[in-house]
């Protein structure tokens, strides 16, 4: 809607901040926009004589950009660590295919393997609208995948980032260095491509008995397999109520973020996986006066009179209903939301990042296993959550 207006208008101002107003150049005319905190429009209010003709022509240009229904496919990049040779089709809502034959691949490192994602969305006329629209899928799909599959998925940032890469084709004594963006294309690749794939000649991804991939921790297999289940877990994450999405959606976004992040600070991913699982544990209230989340079992120490919070009994609790085998990891139960504490209100680093260059040191390597476990209890404990719920 705002950029609708913008492209309108050419020319917004902010006289507050929940207000925008909108008012060509050298005109007199303007619209007024009150939003919310959540971003919500609340309010439009129009000046005075604001022009009939202008405000139809303004109607319908909201009309075509935001009130048509009509499909088009989108595509985008994701990359996997391992390769993906098959293809999985979901409904007529995405599909994940191989990149052509030609299309580069990784050779060193710890490889990202890039693969096709293929999708549905609501086109618009206007470009940047319909760039968010394509965004906005892709971006979803990526999350669920992320959770549903046992190897991390990722989709390239929207700001373009560029890094120092070394020539790895020189000979060693000739290895030069390039700064360059960071990006993946191909020859022939269209993100608005006019169908699907044809997946005809391509044999669908091995699938694996949902029970034994999902308890196979750390275990890794090339080419990608998916577990025999994954479209009946689709098919529950959209017949979620609209609350249980929502929580889903939190849990999932803070997985991935504490996936993505790890490399660069062990001790935020910590945090981030132990929030993806707070998204999932109960509503908090929140205060009347203040506005903050109140737990409903705030209790008060009769010593000190200073308020005792359940969070950490609330946490224990849940991950040991929602994980199965938590048994085998009793010390990452006993821990995990003391060090999330720790860091939250920082009380504590993890040796990773305190320390980086002792990657050799007990505490260090002692860190790395209950973190490893942490993604693996995260995933899990998302993934049941999602198969206790009931769905409409």
């Amino acid at each position: 809607m705002m950029n609708v207006l913008l492209h309108h208008f050419s020319h917004a101002t902010s006289p507050s901040p929940f207000i925008t107003k909108y008012q060509a150049k050298d005109s007199p005319h303007y619209l007024e926009v009150t939003s919310n905190e959540s971003g919500r429009i609340e309010k439009i209010q129009l000046s005075d004589g604001f022009p009939k003709e202008q405000l139809e022509q303004l109607e319908q240009r909201i009309k075509d950009a935001l009130l048509t229904t009509d499909q088009q496919v989108g595509a985008d990049v994701l990359f996997c660590r391992e390769r993906v040779a098959g293809h999985l089709r979901y409904k007529d809502l995405f599909q994940v295919t191989p990149v052509p034959n030609g299309a580069p691949l990784p050779e060193v490192g710890f490889r990202d393997y890039p693969f096709l994602l293929q999708f549905k969305y609501t086109k618009s006329s206007d470009g940047m609208i319909d760039y968010s629209r394509r965004r906005e899928k892709a971006i979803i799909y990526t999350r669920l995948l992320n959770l549903l599959l046992n190897q991390r998925v990722r989709l390239l940032r929207n700001n373009a980032q560029a890094y120092w890469t070394l020539n790895v084709s020189e000979p060693p004594a000739k290895m030069s260095s390039s700064y360059r963006q960071e990006g993946y294309t191909f020859e022939g690749l269209s993100l608005i491509p006019k169908d699907f794939t044809d997946t005809s000649d391509i044999d669908e991804i091995e699938t694996v008995p949902f029970q034994k991939y999902y308890t196979s921790k750390g275990v890794t297999s090339d080419p990608l397999k998916i577990p025999d289940n994954i479209e009946h877990s689709l098919d529950r994450i959209f017949s979620l109520s609209l609350q249980d999405y929502d929580r889903l959606s939190r849990a999932c976004t803070w997985y991935e973020k504490g996936q993505l992040i790890w490399e660069e600070s062990a001790s935020a991913s910590f945090v981030a996986m132990v929030s993806a699982i707070e998204s999932l544990i109960g509503e908090k209230t929140p205060c009347k006066r203040c506005g903050q989340d109140v737990p409903e079992s705030l209790l008060i120490c009769e010593e000190c009179k200073q308020p005792r919070y359940q969070s950490t009994k609330n946490f224990k609790e849940f991950i040991t209903k929602y994980v199965s085998d938590l048994g085998s990891m009793p010390k990452e139960a006993a821990l995990l939301y003391t060090i999330r504490s720790s860091l939250a209100h920082g009380a504590k680093l993890l040796q990773q990042d305190l320390r980086p260059w002792s990657f050799m040191n007990p505490a260090h390597q002692n860190e790395s296993q209950i973190q490893g476990n942490l993604f693996h209890i995260t995933g899990i404990a998302i993934y049941n959550w999602l198969w206790s719920r009931k769905i409409s």
